[in-house]
């Protein structure tokens, strides 16, 4: 069990607000790492990003366990993260790319778009699998001790998992994409979330409390909650 999951299974035995903020802290760095390497502009990804902790306040409790928890996580953040990057192509500001997109060409960006939305509609242990070995450059021997199975039995699981990714690319027009797309794999660093993350994502839901008790009437705060905020929020 990682330890994302352990935090949340601490949650699910006692779902009070120390446990609930512990499973937001656990989380923010998988969650904002997929974000950023979806949208690679750090404002964005930081919205979005707070955008998946609060969905995390509001429907950790419904998850049966650890393992559901993960795979609703990895979908719901990759899901929020392409809602983002198409809100902010239908707004015609396409920012300048950070690091890692800026110096590809126009072609290989829509490519590695690409590659993230045939990701989001593969099945759920799958693109868990992907994203950990991928993006997180988890090891096939790191997951398979998560998994209780062969290094041998995960590779196999990645590798039908690109293939699928593979297929998607070429129906939806993309061809010899194999190289470029192994490219993209090796770039992939891990980013951790900016300090304050879990912060503005609690005063966001407290102010979305506020807005919906108050007519209207909108509570905000910086830096680290109260309890009584906090227990508003939750």
């Amino acid at each position: 069990m990682t330890n994302e999951e352990a935090t949340f299974a601490a949650y699910r035995a006692r779902p009070d607000r120390k446990n609930l903020v512990r499973l937001l802290e656990a989380n923010q760095h998988r969650v904002y790492n997929l974000c950023w390497h979806v949208l690679q502009q750090r404002e964005d990804a930081e919205d979005a990003s707070q955008q998946i902790l609060v969905k995390i306040l509001e429907g950790a409790g419904a998850l049966p366990d650890a393992r559901q928890f993960s795979l609703w996580l990895y979908r719901v953040t990759l899901n929020c993260a392409l809602d983002v990057r198409r809100a902010r192509a239908r707004r015609g500001k396409l920012q300048e790319r950070a690091s890692g997109m800026k110096n590809h060409d126009p072609q290989t960006v829509r490519l590695y778009e690409a590659v993230h939305d045939a990701l989001a509609k593969l099945d759920d242990e799958i693109r868990c699998l992907i994203v950990r070995h991928h993006f997180e450059k988890r090891t096939l021997e790191e997951l398979a001790c998560e998994e209780r199975c062969s290094a041998v039995a995960i590779w196999k699981r990645i590798e039908k998992g690109k293939q699928l990714l593979k297929d998607a690319l070429a129906t939806a027009g993309w061809a010899s994409v194999a190289a470029p797309v192994a490219s993209y794999w090796d770039s992939l660093t891990p980013v951790h979330a900016p300090g304050g993350l879990v912060a503005k994502a609690l005063a966001a839901k407290t102010a979305m409390g506020a807005a919906a008790l108050g007519g209207g009437m909108v509570m905000a705060t910086k830096g680290v909650m109260s309890a009584t905020m906090l227990g508003a929020a939750i």
